[in-house]
C-alpha cells in the first residue's frame, strides 16, 4: 500500500488551484442548470451526472491549461489532474455519506485500497466532489475528499467552511410549479379578505 499524503500535505498541494477545481465544478453545474433546463423532465440522474462530468472535464482541460506542476489527462478512459509528483485527482459526484461510487473493476479496487500504479496512480488519489441537496436540485457541498476502502478518511471543505447549500446560478428552473403556487397564495389572501368582511 502506499504512503498516502496526510491531509495538511493535501492542502498544502492543492492549495493554489482550489478556486479553479471550485471553477470546474460550478461552471458545470451552471450548463446543468441554464442550458439543460428545457430537458430536465427527460434526464435522469445518471444523465446528469454524466453530462455534468463532461462539462467538468472541458472546463478542466481549458482552466489547468499551462499550470505548472498540474497535468490534465485520461489514462486508461479516465479523466484525472495529477498534481505534482504524488497526487492524483478525480471529479465525482459524492453520495450523501461523502463517498462516491464506482465500477468495481480489478483496477478500482487497487484505487479504492489506494495502492500505487505505475502510470495511473504515482500517489494519493483524492476526489474533487459535489454533493447535492435532498431534492437534488442545488449544489449542497464541494470538497476534496480522501476516500479509502469504501470510507472517507478526511475533506477539504471548498466554499471555506459553510455546510449551508451553495445556491448556484440559475434563470431556467421550471416555472410550471412557482405559478400555481404563486395562483394558491394569492387565492388564499382573497379568500381570507372575502371572510374578513
Amino acid at each position: 500500500m502506499h504512503n498516502n499524503l496526510t491531509k495538511p500535505e493535501a492542502e498544502a498541494a492543492l492549495d493554489p488551484i482550489l478556486a479553479l477545481i471550485q471553477q470546474c465544478i460550478e461552471e458545470a453545474w451552471s450548463e446543468w442548470e441554464n442550458f439543460y433546463a428545457p430537458k430536465h423532465h427527460i434526464l435522469d440522474a445518471r444523465a446528469r451526472a454524466s453530462i455534468v462530468y463532461c462539462h467538468i472535464v472541458d472546463r478542466a482541460l481549458v482552466l489547468f491549461q499551462g499550470v505548472d506542476g498540474v497535468v490534465p489527462g485520461r489514462k486508461r478512459g479516465v479523466f484525472r489532474l495529477f498534481v505534482g509528483e504524488d497526487l492524483a485527482l478525480r471529479f465525482k459526484k459524492a453520495k450523501s455519506d461523502g463517498t462516491t461510487s464506482n465500477i468495481s473493476t480489478k483496477q478500482q479496487q487497487l484505487i479504492d485500497l489506494q495502492w500505487a500504479i505505475p502510470g495511473i496512480l504515482p500517489g494519493t488519489m483524492l476526489n474533487a466532489t459535489y454533493q447535492l441537496d435532498d431534492l437534488q436540485r442545488t449544489i449542497r457541498k464541494l470538497m476534496i475528499t480522501h476516500q479509502l476502502d469504501g470510507r472517507v478518511q478526511w475533506s477539504i471543505a471548498l466554499k471555506g467552511d459553510s455546510q449551508e447549500p451553495i445556491e448556484m446560478p440559475s434563470q431556467n428552473h421550471s416555472t410550471a410549479h412557482q405559478k400555481p403556487r404563486a395562483r394558491l397564495k394569492g387565492q388564499q389572501k382573497k379568500r381570507k379578505s372575502q371572510d374578513l368582511n
